[in-house]
């Protein structure tokens, strides 16, 4: 008999731990809110999931011409706007858009303000203005 708790006992410890989150990736994978993500919340992430329109953020756009020729990959330039926009403690995402020609230029948008276009060797230029952007609206609603 004790043989047989012990048999029933353990799959029943294991889906008692394992349901709460079999059944928050099965809401993930239905909703595409990656804030339900078991264990898998990151800026990159959160960066990336549709937009709220509850949630105040900087979206940098990247229009990425079909025939550019650049020596870095949307990936790379994905990786280093993450890594230039996190250190500044604010909400922001990062979209690319494939565009016909050969530029690749961007733009920050912040409420309803579209700030540059910047070339891809200058898109730095625009992460303060784009703070700035972001802060006043931020003192604004207050």
């Amino acid at each position: 008999m004790p043989k047989r708790r012990i048999s029933i006992l353990i799959p029943a410890i294991i889906l008692a731990v394992s349901l709460p989150e079999a059944i928050a990736l099965g809401v993930y994978y239905y909703t595409n809110d990656p804030t339900l993500l078991p264990l898998g919340i990151t800026r990159a992430s959160l960066s990336e999931a549709p937009v709220s329109r509850n949630t105040r953020a900087i979206t940098v756009f990247i229009e990425w011409g079909s025939d550019a020729t650049t020596p870095n990959s949307r990936d790379q330039v994905s990786k280093a706007l993450h890594k230039a926009m996190r250190i500044y403690d604010v909400e922001y995402r990062v979209r690319f858009k494939t565009v016909p020609g050969s530029s690749v230029q961007s733009h920050f948008l912040v409420d309803n303000n579209r700030i540059g276009p910047y070339a891809l060797r200058n898109v730095a230029a625009g992460i303060p203005l784009a703070l700035v952007a972001f802060r006043i609206g931020d003192s604004v609603d207050e």
